[in-house]
């Protein structure tokens, strides 16, 4: 299940994205897009800066060994603000991110 999506009037706006699919954001001919990235331990499917060449925005990255999966906000490459961190055996913790890490403001099960 997704949350609905909705205006918040203290989010700003993302600015529109490009699609791509593929390994190397360097190709992208934009700023700002959507992208599939491949990595060692993982994909990630979401936004990325192409200047930076780094996870920005919304995203998910799923984890090669399956046991993790991440899907929300982004900055400067790391967990940053709302997401929802998956765990292999059904749980999970829904909340604040910071820096990577949990910050203990949410839910977990």
């Amino acid at each position: 299940h997704s949350a609905p999506t909705h205006a918040n009037p203290r989010r700003p706006v993302p600015p529109p994205v490009r699609t791509y699919h593929g390994t190397d954001p360097s190709l992208v001919p934009t700023h700002n897009a959507s992208a599939t990235l491949h990595y060692r331990d993982g994909h990630y499917n979401g936004n990325i800066n192409v200047k930076s060449r780094q996870r920005c925005g919304e995203g998910s990255y799923a984890y090669e060994m399956g046991y993790f999966k991440y899907t929300g906000q982004w900055r400067n490459g790391i967990k940053e603000g709302r997401g929802r961190l998956e765990f292999g055996d059904g749980g999970f913790y829904e909340g604040e991110f910071s820096q990577g890490e949990i910050i203990g403001r949410g839910v977990q099960r």
